[in-house]
């Protein structure tokens, strides 16, 4: 709905499109606030989805998306709207928060990508509204109608004049867009939530050394023994069989000792023994020291084993279903992909649909849920994961198999007159170095210091932990 006091001060721009369509125009001669509010009374403020209000050269912008009452309304006055002088620059969003990149805190957007806008707004000299897309997607390609949703469908129709957000430059989106250069770029992974079943920890103690490892460390004792009693046997004579076992018995406990790093009261007495024994002593005293990290690991931090490693594996799997955000760069290159693997990552997709019919959501939150709940794996950029992750222990994440990643990058419409200018200075932001200062300072703590999200999983050794050495020792006592 357009409330103007002149129809010609309304620029091109708002009447083209989806501007044009369904809303009504209402012309009110020399347009006051009480007069707005009074016409918006009469037409019902349930009706009203967009206003935009035409003052002279001042436009007031503000989207409801609920019924809201005419007092409400009047109190609030213009403290929820946008206020744009008559210099026409539309900038699309994405209606779903997509923090750190952007976001709105009590009407103030914020953000790296708000930073971003900020500066070129600044050098370039045009002011600006953040506008969302109305479908919320970010834009994927409809097979069925040949159209494009979201943002990239908003520039193929010159709805707005460019997109600063975390939008994917993808092959099938620049046929349609001009991106300019990546100002970042980021990995793809899956989060799920890891398996809360408890672990038999009655053994604990057995886990820093696999099951060979410890043959070989056990073996390596009789081995040494039995050396160093042969090297005894060609120095020195035995007058019986049972000392030659006893010495044999004392060679185990000695080399034994070497393990616990305990003194040896009787050293060989020949050269040759005293070298093997001293061989024996480096090898245990790094098996032990080896011993004694993975132990304070496995005691304190959790260690859990995927259920899958990649993309790959968790298409053979049915104990996950797969999704991904609807209308995401991902979807489109699933479906319209002729590569075997991406035809049975987008089969798995469209199997987990029938299943759940949340797993292309365009909401975030939503696909968050999924994966809290279990079985469900949520495949998206990994900025977006690892604050989650660190939050939530009980979740993990996958990367993927194929070298894939988001090349964020500001899109406008095709072959429009300031792709060179923007591109210029997408360059230049990202050479001097604002993208890395704006990253540290709208990326949260967990992001940039790992240790934090480590330190959180530490645990304390319980009495549970050591219940192994427990029933060992009793063993030997009894």
């Amino acid at each position: 709905m357009l409330i103007t006091g002149n129809i010609s001060e309304i620029p091109s721009v708002l009447l083209s499109n989806s501007y044009k369509k369904g809303l009504l125009h209402y012309i009110i001669d020399d347009p006051n606030r009480d007069d707005i509010f009074k016409k918006l009374d009469k037409i019902g403020f349930e009706n009203i989805k967009n206003i935009i209000v035409m003052c002279n050269d001042v436009c007031i912008e503000n989207i409801y998306k609920m019924a809201h009452t005419y007092e409400k309304n009047l109190s609030s006055s213009y403290h929820g709207y946008l206020i744009m002088k008559m210099n026409w620059l539309f900038i699309s969003k994405n209606e779903e928060a997509w923090w750190p990149f952007i976001d709105k805190f009590e009407d103030v957007y914020k953000g790296l990508c708000v930073d971003f806008i900020h500066y070129l707004s600044t050098v370039m000299n045009f002011t600006y509204i953040i506008r969302y897309p109305q479908d919320g997607q970010w834009g994927a390609f409809n097979s069925t109608n040949g159209k494009w949703s979201g943002l990239a469908g908003q520039l193929q129709h010159k709805e707005v004049d460019v997109v600063i957000a975390p939008f994917s430059r993808t092959l099938a989106r620049d046929k349609i867009i001009d991106f300019t250069a990546d100002f970042y770029e980021d990995s793809f992974s899956i989060i799920y939530k890891k398996d809360t079943k408890s672990l038999d920890k009655s053994l604990l103690f057995i886990k820093p050394f696999r099951t060979n490892v410890w043959l070989i460390f056990f073996s390596v004792i009789p081995i040494i023994s039995t050396v160093l009693l042969l090297v005894d046997i060609a120095w020195f004579s035995y007058s019986c069989k049972k000392l030659i076992f006893y010495q044999w018995l004392s060679n185990n406990m000695s080399v034994f000792g070497t393990a616990m790093l305990q003194a040896i009261f009787t050293l060989p007495r020949t050269e040759s023994g005293r070298i093997v024994i001293g061989s024996c002593w480096i090898f245990m005293i790094i098996m032990r020291t080896t011993y004694s990290g993975n132990i304070v690991a496995f005691l304190t931090v959790s260690k859990d084993t995927p259920p899958f490693r990649n993309l790959y594996d968790l298409t053979q799997t049915d104990s996950f279903l797969l999704g991904t955000l609807g209308g995401a760069a991902t979807v489109t290159e699933w479906n319209t992909s002729n590569t075997k693997f991406h035809k049975s990552v987008w089969a798995k997709v469209t199997d987990s649909l029938e299943k759940n019919s949340k797993v292309l959501s365009i909401n975030f939150n939503e696909h968050m849920d999924l994966v809290k709940q279990g079985g469900y794996a949520f495949y998206l950029d990994s900025t977006s994961f690892a604050l989650e992750t660190a939050k939530d222990s009980r979740l993990s994440t996958a990367t993927n198999m194929e070298p894939f990643y988001a090349h964020y990058a500001v899109a406008l419409p095709k072959h429009s007159f300031y792709s060179e200018t923007f591109r210029k200075y997408t360059v230049l932001v990202k050479e001097t170095g604002l993208i890395k200062k704006w990253k540290n300072k709208w990326w949260p703590a967990e992001l940039k210091n790992p240790e934090i999200t480590i330190n959180k999983q530490i645990k304390p050794v319980t009495l549970v932990n050591m219940q192994g050495v427990i029933y060992v020792w009793a063993s030997l006592i009894g």
